[in-house]
């Protein structure tokens, strides 16, 4: 009976969008404090820098790793592309959207380069009945958009930080 419950609770999870994961990913372990100072935004996107680094603080604050700008350990951030555009739509039916965005993050130490990587994703986001919902949702798209490209880009750094 047991087993049976545990197949339906792995059915059931397994398509919400959650994951099990460890919150503390391998480049924020050991105790260390990171500064993060604002994204650079190489793209006509305005605030793109802003969500980013937002995003990126949050889950570093989450782990009990946001440090002051005197910490050792910097992950910087530059926002190399963020765009969007439709989706085939059905006749008679509003169309969907999806917005993609890439980050290059650097984590440095001491001043010196530690690691580099570049992490990309895409959202999809409903189209609205005018204009400002249809920016509304593009906005909301673009905060879990950044939230996250910013862990993969963390799983990325754990990665290359090793066991």
């Amino acid at each position: 009976m047991t087993r049976a419950w545990l197949v339906v609770a792995l059915c059931l999870g397994g398509g919400c969008g959650y994951r099990f994961v460890t919150p503390d990913r391998a480049v924020l372990r050991g105790g260390q404090a990171f500064f993060v100072p604002v994204f650079a935004n190489d793209t006509s996107e305005t605030g793109a820098e802003a969500l980013f680094t937002q995003a990126l603080r949050d889950v570093l604050a989450q782990a009990s790793a946001l440090g002051g700008s005197n910490a050792d350990q910097v992950l910087e951030g530059t926002v190399t592309a963020v765009s969007s555009g439709p989706l085939l739509a059905s006749p008679g039916r509003m169309p969907n959207y999806r917005l993609t965005a890439s980050v290059v993050l650097r984590h440095k130490q001491g001043g010196r380069l530690v690691a580099e990587v570049t992490a990309s994703g895409a959202e999809d986001f409903p189209a609205g009945a005018d204009v400002l919902w249809l920016e509304s949702n593009r906005a909301a798209a673009l905060r879990r958009l950044a939230e996250v490209v910013i862990r993969d880009g963390l799983d990325q750094l754990a990665l290359q930080a090793g066991p």
